[in-house]
């Protein structure tokens, strides 16, 4: 025997978990990537960062032109 008033509740209170658990996520990420001064390339692992087609710190150096790069000198 089915009780379709509970089959309904349960999907509701599934469809409300998920919303919650999407939208704390978002606003944990958002705030861990947003909240400082460092660059989310800075917490993105580089394997992620080659999947997303961003580039790595190896690949943003040399992009600088010779020009523009700083020599340091003791």
């Amino acid at each position: 025997m089915i009780n379709p008033l509970f089959e309904r509740n349960a999907r509701r209170n599934r469809n409300k978990a998920l919303l919650f658990t999407i939208a704390f996520h978002a606003l944990l990420a958002g705030a861990i990537f947003f909240g400082n001064d460092k660059t989310v390339e800075e917490y993105v692992p580089e394997v992620v960062q080659e999947w997303l087609g961003m580039d790595t710190e190896e690949e943003a150096i040399v992009a600088i032109p010779e020009d523009q790069k700083e020599v340091i000198r003791p």
